[in-house]
């Protein structure tokens, strides 16, 4: 084969790998030791750790810096914990800022911390965008150690919402891995059960606090998310309180528009006139008055009995 031909078939190799190949590639296309050398000293390969090369020419991306980890911690290695969370996209967790950690073998790793994990089945691991990664349920039962109730809570109605998972999908994860000891399956147990009973879960960081105060309170728990069906055509409401109170939560900038007003002026009247009673909740409220907040529940609630 000619230089130039190897030097395609590497590129094709690289292209998949975002940059990235080891020594055994270049060995398996034919490339000896004496023309790596000399694309290593031309500056056209550089040498990112132990046996893994990149090209010089490809971006220093998040992603290349995931590839090169899974390469050198091993083939049966896969991107998990928060790193994966990041993966697959889940709010709160942005690509760039998240240290890269891989599941492998123990090994030194330059770009990232590598767990040596003592049950790392394949069924846990999918393979995306050219890269093995844990699957959704496996990264939030990693995680949930490291992170505090309230936000995994957030976490897995993230998930769900964006359909990566099911509450059933990560009760049976917690099943697999409770033979042995893992910190955060009870909280993540817990916040997984409130959501098998077929409750949509909240759709905000705002609706979350909304809902901590309501229980802290000893309120009632209200329905949220929830479509009325043929009795109004005003669509999901934020929380329902039966038999007929509804709660809206409305962001910072939530009112800022006119045309939003008019339409949430339309919907609540629509809703009142269908027999609800309608209050609406604002982030300056539920933050800084939580006690006026759970009054008017509680003064709603006598009101819609």
């Amino acid at each position: 084969m000619r230089t130039r031909e190897l030097d395609d078939a590497v590129l094709h190799v690289a292209t998949s790998q975002y940059g990235a190949f080891t020594i055994g590639q270049t060995k398996a296309i034919g490339i000896g030791r004496d023309l790596r050398r000399e694309r290593i000293r031309q500056g056209r390969w550089i040498v990112a750790q132990g046996e893994v090369l990149v090209l010089a020419a490809s971006p220093d991306t998040w992603r290349r810096r995931l590839m090169i980890g899974i390469l050198v911690a091993g083939g049966d290695a896969a991107v998990y914990s928060v790193a994966a969370l990041a993966f697959w996209g889940l709010k709160g967790f942005p690509e760039e800022p998240v240290e890269p950690r891989f599941h492998g073998t123990r090994h030194r790793l330059v770009v990232g911390r590598c767990h040596e994990s003592r049950y790392l089945p394949e069924d846990h691991v999918r393979v995306r965008d050219g890269l093995r990664v844990v699957c959704v349920e496996r990264a939030l039962c990693d995680a949930a150690a490291h992170v505090p109730k309230q936000r995994l809570s957030r976490m897995v109605d993230d998930a769900i919402l964006q359909r990566l998972t099911t509450a059933k999908k990560l009760l049976a994860m917690c099943d697999d891995l409770a033979t042995g000891y893992r910190r955060g399956l009870k909280a993540l147990r817990g916040v997984v059960a409130d959501r098998l009973d077929g409750k949509r879960p909240t759709e905000s960081e705002l609706e979350d606090e909304f809902l901590d105060l309501v229980r802290a309170a000893g309120l009632p728990e209200p329905e949220r998310q929830l479509g009325l069906g043929g009795s109004t055509s005003a669509g999901r409401v934020d929380f329902l309180f039966r038999p007929r109170f509804i709660a809206e939560v409305d962001g910072g900038q939530h009112r800022w528009s006119e045309l939003q007003r008019q339409e949430d002026d339309r919907r609540d009247a629509e809703l009142t006139a269908a027999g609800y009673l309608v209050e609406r909740f604002t982030k300056p409220q539920i933050r800084h008055d939580p006690e006026g907040v759970i009054r008017r529940i509680w003064e709603a609630l006598a009101r819609a009995a």
